[in-house]
């Protein structure tokens, strides 16, 4: 960096003494200077140095060019001719009323305004913070959105499962053949054969069969006179053959006789 450039930071002439214009320089640095401290330092009706033989009204400040302090004026008055007070300290001391220490105010002023405008960075730091966590939370409902439409996909494709195995559903309640009169006799034995059911209907109620009342091949379950379970059909003997006893009455094992003769053409059960 050359001599002549200027400070990095608030741009203030280097004059070069040698030089006639020197002056130009110094004050253009005296202007800025002015201007950075009136913006950062609040000290009211700045009347700059104390001089002698000046008008002052209340409420003046004033710097103490011997120990860099603030006063301000609490009456107004004249300040002495410089043969009675040579310097503000004499002033002061012999016109106690006239001035109040401010340095201190002034202090905390600046040492207030430092602290807000870091609060007021601060704050700023926070609103972006915020700005960046509503972005992020805006993605995540777009997120969830898109969850939420896949669930409804799936909730549709199940619904389309369940609706294609409603239709695998195949009632046989009427599927039911009463074959208590299919009997085939010859002279030599009876051959009987004996009414099966199957109901399978497309509802909630299931019904539970103990097996264990079906322990002989051969054995048939039938529903109890009181509709509330299934019995165990008592076994006939040899050559009897299955007869019904009408509606909701249960079937008995019988023997053969002229009444109980049909004719049946062939047929196969499954």
């Amino acid at each position: 960096m050359a001599i002549t450039d200027p400070t990095p930071n608030f741009k203030l002439n280097r004059p070069v003494f040698d030089k006639r214009t020197w002056s130009d320089d110094f004050y253009e640095n005296m202007a800025i200077i002015d201007t950075i401290l009136a913006t950062t330092i609040a000290v009211n009706n700045f009347e700059g140095v104390w001089q002698n033989s000046t008008i002052y009204s209340v409420g003046d400040t004033l710097v103490d060019e011997l120990t860099s302090e603030l006063y301000e004026a609490l009456i107004a008055h004249t300040s002495s001719s410089v043969s009675i007070s040579n310097t503000f300290a004499t002033e002061r001391a012999n016109n106690p009323t006239f001035w109040k220490d401010v340095s201190a105010s002034a202090l905390s002023a600046a040492a207030s305004a430092t602290a807000a405008a870091a609060s007021a960075v601060e704050a700023a730091a926070q609103v972006v913070l915020a700005e960046a966590q509503v972005t992020l939370c805006i993605a995540q409902v777009a997120l969830a959105a898109v969850e939420v439409g896949l669930a409804e996909d799936q909730v549709t494709l199940a619904v389309a499962n369940v609706s294609l195995t409603n239709a695998d559903v195949i009632s046989t309640g009427n599927d039911v053949t009463t074959t208590g009169a299919d009997t085939v006799s010859t002279a030599a034995d009876v051959i009987s054969a004996a009414a099966s059911a199957v109901a399978a209907a497309a509802s909630a109620a299931t019904v539970s069969i103990d097996v264990a009342v079906a322990d002989k091949q051969g054995t048939l379950i039938v529903q109890n006179a009181a509709d509330d379970g299934f019995n165990r059909l008592a076994l006939g003997t040899s050559g009897q053959f299955l007869k019904s006893g009408g509606d909701d009455a249960i079937p008995v094992y019988s023997d053969f006789s002229a009444s109980d003769q049909v004719v049946l053409a062939a047929q196969v059960f499954n």
